[in-house]
């Protein structure tokens, strides 16, 4: 994967620049973290199309995981790792006067379901991305994700763990791709007007469901 320097710090002082209207001087840790993932993302994303494109132009049979949970750790550093742009990454950054060290601690771990399961999930997907078979991972992307526990006064009170209070750079929304999940409601039976059986469901809860890719 080619690595270009300059490119990288121009990408993310436009982050900066756009996202929150500040530079390198005037940015917080989440500021500073929020840019130099979309700035590793820009550099990531073309292997994602490529294999999309790959996938359409050669169909092939692909293998879909689905769980409620995946515990996948956090993205910034997996990402830079696997992609072999780590260290490539930390003296861009030391050359701006930042610490690799100090952003990366800003990262909340995905909140999609953090239990054993979600383990091995993500195991398996580390599994097929190195021995480079075509699959995915499905799950469900909790508002709250797991909760925290906190002790008050010798008692244990749980709080939601809020893990997309801020934006994540990782998250591409695909509001194309997204369709009505109907809850509840009354299964109808009728007929068609050429006598065939129709079941159809009145009444029901509507969600729109959009899918995220991460």
């Amino acid at each position: 994967m080619t690595f270009d320097a300059e490119q990288f710090k121009e990408n993310l002082t436009a982050r900066l620049r756009r996202q929150y209207g500040k530079d390198i001087t005037q940015a917080n840790k989440h500021d500073l973290f929020d840019a130099v993932s979309a700035s590793a993302l820009e550099i990531i994303m073309p292997n994602w199309m490529n294999t999309r494109k790959e996938y359409e132009a050669k169909p092939t049979k692909q293998l879909y995981y689905l769980s409620a949970e995946f515990l996948m750790g956090r993205a910034l550093g997996n990402n830079l790792i696997n992609s072999g742009i780590m260290e490539q990454v930390k003296d861009v950054l030391k050359d701006m006067n930042i610490s690799y060290d100090f952003i990366e601690d800003e990262e909340p771990d995905a909140g999609l379901g953090n239990g054993g399961l979600g383990r091995l999930a993500a195991c398996f997907l580390d599994s097929l991305a190195t021995l480079e078979y075509p699959g995915h991972g499905y799950g469900i992307r909790y508002e709250y994700g797991m909760f925290e526990q906190h002790i008050i006064n010798g008692e244990q009170v749980e709080f939601p763990d809020n893990w997309l209070k801020h934006r994540d750079p990782w998250e591409v929304k695909r509001s194309d791709l997204a369709v009505t999940v109907k809850f509840g409601g009354q299964i109808k039976y009728g007929k068609t007007p050429d006598g065939q059986d129709r079941f159809y469901l009145e009444n029901a809860e509507e969600i729109t469901a959009t899918p995220y890719d991460m």
